[in-house]
This record gives structure tokens, sequence and C-alpha cells, in this order.
């Protein structure tokens, strides 16, 4: 699906056609496309994990069940582990959900 405000693209392009048709338009002057900034991977540069600031210099990190964050392995991931087993399914109906899920 392609979006267009106030003449900027504004979503990703699914297909070769949805492409064709953007620049299409690009050379019409309908539409302004530029290249998004490359966004560089830190999960191997952090020192400290991103929850509880421990240092991971020595490569205890994951990445967490829930969030986008870089975790420590020996207190962050341990509590994620509990925590999963207490929701229901072992918490595969949260994985990625960008938040910590409450317990009921």
């Amino acid at each position: 699906m392609i979006i267009i405000k106030d003449g900027m693209l504004n979503d990703v392009i699914a297909d070769s056609n949805e492409m064709q048709e953007v620049l299409d338009r690009h050379k019409n002057g309908e539409v302004k496309v530029s290249a998004k900034k490359r966004i560089e991977d830190t999960f191997f540069t952090k020192e400290n994990c991103d929850r509880c600031n421990a240092d991971v210099r020595k490569g205890q990190r994951t990445m967490s069940w829930f969030t986008e964050e870089m975790i420590c392995v020996a207190k962050c991931k341990a509590e994620e582990t509990v925590l999963r087993s207490s929701l229901p399914h072992g918490g595969r109906d949260h994985e990625g959900c960008g938040h910590i899920p409450e317990v009921q």
C-alpha cells in the first residue's frame, strides 16, 4: 500500500508495481521521494543492559521477548522467563507486544 501525505511518500512500498507507480509520480512532480537514513544496529556495541544498566561487554546479552530492548541474561532475561511462564500460553500471545505485560 502506498500512502502519500502532503506530497511525501509515507509508507513502505510492497511490490515492484507500487515502486514503478511511485517513480512515475515522482517524475511527474506529484510526489517527493527521498532515501531514509540507514539505521545502525547497536546490539553488539552497547555496553550496558537497556533495562537495568548492567555491564554486558562480556557477551551476556539477548533481545527482550516483549520489547526491542537489548537486555542482560543474568537478571532481566531471567525475570522475563519467569514472567513468560506465568502468562497464558507461555507468553506466546505477547511476543513483540512493545511493553512488559502485567500478570493478573
